[in-house]
């Protein structure tokens, strides 16, 4: 498949978040992606990396992020969305993004494995426009040999197809509300779903968040500074403040 045709088939997938009144009929989970990455051989484990979530700065933070892991000699992986311009801006390796050929073959492959796991029956449906953007990610990274990835959360967190990584460090924004049809619509269910980052184990870097986002909540929905307390996490919390 060359490149027009692979982007015309990722488009032909709809949008990558369906309408408010489509939203309760969307499935959202993580069942399609880390179905996909285990017939990839899971390429999210082939290298370490850094998960970013949060409302605002989580894409500027990324890209600082990978620019002063590239000036310090390590070969990187970037992905961001959305694109400005063009799909390929999504995936980049050392500060440039994936070429078109580039992009046609990891589609191409990507493509072929989806067919082999609808036809087996193992896949519920076919994946989506982000979940099949984040699998190339995963993929192109890791036949590129990246030393070290760095991938925005799409949306929130919890649920979003980049969850599946086992970062080395994980990486929360300041957080708003956005997206409240499917985060919720208040700071503290927001903040629930961005948590959903963390993992056991892994350092938190948590930027400096608003009293709604980190008070105790009513229901079992924690809070990213009550996990990032909690023993069972028990993640080093490194607090960034601007001045």
């Amino acid at each position: 498949m060359n490149y027009d045709a692979s982007v015309r088939c990722l488009l032909s997938l709809g949008r990558e978040l369906a309408a408010p009144t489509q939203a309760a009929a969307t499935k959202f989970d993580l069942e399609n992606i880390t179905v996909l990455a285990e017939r990839l051989g899971r390429p999210d484990r082939a290298y370490p990396s850094a998960h970013i979530a949060g409302t605002n700065g989580k894409g500027s933070t990324a890209a600082f992020l990978e620019s002063i892991l590239r000036h310090a000699g390590f070969r990187t992986g970037l992905n961001t969305s959305p694109h400005l311009e063009k799909i390929n801006e999504r995936i980049r390796i050392n500060g440039e993004e994936i070429g078109d050929q580039a992009f046609a073959e990891s589609f191409t492959r990507i493509h072929e494995r989806i067919e082999e796991l609808l036809a087996a029956g193992k896949l519920r449906a076919h994946p989506t426009y982000f979940e099949c953007v984040t699998a190339m990610a995963f993929e192109y990274f890791a036949r590129e040999r990246v030393q070290l990835a760095v991938f925005e959360v799409g949306l929130g967190g919890r649920l979003d197809a980049t969850n599946i990584l086992s970062a080395l460090v994980t990486i929360i924004t300041r957080i708003d509300f956005d997206h409240e049809n499917f985060l919720g619509h208040s700071l503290k269910e927001i903040a629930s779903e961005k948590a959903g980052i963390l993992k056991h184990g892994v350092p938190l870097v948590l930027s400096e968040q608003r009293p709604e986002a980190v008070s105790t909540p009513t229901s079992s929905k924690r809070t990213p500074a009550e996990i990032s307390n909690s023993p069972q996490a028990s993640p080093a919390v490194f607090n960034s403040r601007t001045p």
